[in-house]
């Protein structure tokens, strides 16, 4: 699928069978980056905000997609999920 920028300059990504906008230079965001370290550092409350940053407001589409049959989103997918967006972002800004 080609890159294609919205009325508001996102990229559109597939990430996981899941659409998604997001800012192309979102990784040059200085509090991104801050929750990264403290995620790196083990805190893992970071990982709430640093997945807010990057999907703003299809936050909860992504948290709907990703439950399961029980209702339950499981923080490991969450993770993988934001890491495949992560390196997503990278490779098209490479």
């Amino acid at each position: 699928m080609a890159d294609t920028k919205d009325i508001d300059g996102k990229v559109e990504l597939k990430v996981k069978g899941v659409t998604i906008h997001i800012w192309p230079d979102i990784l040059e965001d200085l509090e991104l980056l801050e929750d990264l370290i403290a995620l790196d550092e083990g805190n893992n409350r970071a990982s709430i905000s640093a997945l807010k940053r990057v999907l703003g407001d299809e936050y909860e589409l992504v948290k709907d997609t990703l439950r399961d049959e029980r209702g339950m989103v499981k923080t490991k997918d969450v993770g993988a999920f934001f890491f495949a967006v992560l390196d997503k972002v990278k490779a098209k800004n490479s």
